[in-house]
């Protein structure tokens, strides 16, 4: 079996208290951001 990962961009978008946490899932970014906002990205 090969084991693959993806290397993306860093994507800065502000989260609840206001410090950044990286890499975070799909979700967290959907949650932060308006439908317009992701599709940019």
């Amino acid at each position: 079996m090969k084991l693959c990962f993806v290397k993306t961009k860093e994507i800065k978008y502000k989260q609840f208290d206001g410090k950044f946490q990286p890499n975070l899932s799909i979700i967290d970014i959907l949650m932060f951001n308006s439908k317009n906002d992701v599709k940019k990205c």
